[in-house]
């Protein structure tokens, strides 16, 4: 029996769980992994550099990890000692997707084929929250009219064509 999940496990090609997007995974990483064996792991497959951004007005070290020259994640350690462990996943590429073909340039109308709204949040950016896929889904604000914003910001009149820009698995 084990031998045959094992040769069940191996004809699945890497690359279909090395980009998969789900609630609390992003690839080869998941939030509350042990920092050093997420960045083991990104230092085996991929290229890393340490680097910073600011979240409100603080600056925050992250970890790149790039396929060639593409930034493909963001990780993001919740502690700052020995024991650190993968707090934020900040999804940049379009490669990864979920199992539904959701990802960064999707449209909001795509995402809502997949998935029941619950709802659209302001704070922080302009984001979804879906049923079933418990992950930030960060949506390109640019491209919303004024009068959405001006008229009640009501959920159902967000245009569907709105792009997410940014995943953020935490």
């Amino acid at each position: 029996m084990i031998y045959l999940i094992i040769l069940i496990c191996s004809l699945i090609p890497q690359t279909e769980s090395e980009f998969l997007l789900d609630t609390d995974v992003a690839g080869f990483f998941y939030p509350s992994m042990p920092m050093d064996e997420a960045l083991r792991i990104a230092n085996k497959h991929y290229k890393v550099k340490k680097s910073k951004i600011e979240l409100e007005g603080h600056k925050v070290d992250v970890w790149n990890v790039f396929d060639s020259d593409e930034l493909l994640l963001q990780l993001e350690s919740r502690d700052r000692d020995s024991d650190s462990t993968l707090w934020r996943i900040w999804v940049k590429s379009k490669k990864y997707k979920t199992k539904n073909g959701i990802g960064i340039g999707s449209t909001m109308s795509e995402v809502l084929d997949e998935y029941p709204l619950e709802y659209v949040q302001v704070e922080g950016g302009l984001s979804l929250k879906v049923e079933g896929l418990d992950i930030g889904l960060m949506l390109d604000g640019s491209t919303v009219p004024d009068s959405w914003w001006t008229d009640g910001m009501v959920d159902s009149e967000l245009p569907r064509s709105t792009k997410i820009r940014l995943i953020i698995v935490i």
